[in-house]
């Protein structure tokens, strides 16, 4: 039996992904020289993937065919991608993120592996990173955002294929809301955010207090089209707040 392939410690089936799904370990290793050959890169980000990333891997691929679901209309199918971060290097690197994301059409799930020192000794951890649009208008480019989770011991970091999932376009949203919410449940946390939301828009007559994460989590699913029938807001009502294009403005109505 073939050996997975691995990110520090991590592997597919630590993730508790199925082994159906796992990459093996001598098609794993991606060479950063991929990324970079065909398309621009500012010397900044060629410096960070030199020095910030000691390994880029392959985990696990998921498709229609090795997860029983059924084929999308968006997301052709997701990717599991570990990123092992360098010696001193403690932090997401959301430029590498976005400059691999950018090449694919798929749904890409990053496994960021540090070590750090904890309580006198030295501990291997794991953070998910996805990059998912938060808005597009016509004749604009669309805006993309990178969603990072706490960063936990990595025996301790797992991806889960939902029940709900029915298609690739749903697996990939049920990832995103466990990085992103920490649930598997992305249908219930579309309906969570946007209740939130509405309520804070109708607090204090219509004063919408400050900017957060769940403003940022709102714009990210609402606009998402799957998510289109749980919308309860017009469109311009939401321009208008400033939540498709990435702004937040207090109005008092």
């Amino acid at each position: 039996m073939a050996i997975e392939a691995h990110c520090g410690t991590l592997s597919a089936l630590t993730l508790a992904l199925p082994r159906s799904c796992a990459v093996p370990e001598s098609r794993g290793t991606l060479p950063k020289g991929m990324f970079v050959a065909k398309v621009a890169v500012s010397a900044k980000t060629k410096q960070h993937l030199i020095h910030a990333i000691d390994g880029i891997t392959m985990l696990a691929i998921l498709r229609a065919a090795n997860t029983g679901v059924e084929q999308g209309r968006r997301i052709p199918e997701v990717l599991v991608i570990g990123l092992r971060l360098a010696d001193g290097i403690e932090e997401a690197p959301h430029d590498i993120v976005e400059l691999i994301q950018a090449q694919r059409k798929s749904g890409i799930v990053f496994v960021c592996v540090r070590n750090v020192e904890f309580e006198g000794a030295m501990r291997e951890e794991a953070c998910f990173v996805v990059r998912r649009p938060l808005s597009e208008r016509s004749g604009h480019a669309p805006t993309f955002h990178e969603f990072a989770s706490a960063w936990i011991p990595s025996g301790e970091a797992l991806l889960e294929i939902a029940d709900a999932a029915a298609t690739t376009d749903d697996l990939w949203d049920s990832l995103c809301s466990q990085v992103i919410f920490g649930s598997t449940d992305f249908e219930g946390n579309v309906c969570q955010a946007s209740c939130n939301v509405l309520k804070e828009m109708f607090h204090n007559t219509f004063d919408v207090i400050q900017q957060g994460d769940l403003i940022e989590e709102f714009a990210l699913l609402v606009y998402d089209q799957q998510c289109f029938r749980y919308m309860v807001l017009h469109f311009h009502f939401l321009y208008f707040c400033g939540i498709l294009n990435g702004e937040f403005h207090i109005r008092s109505l």
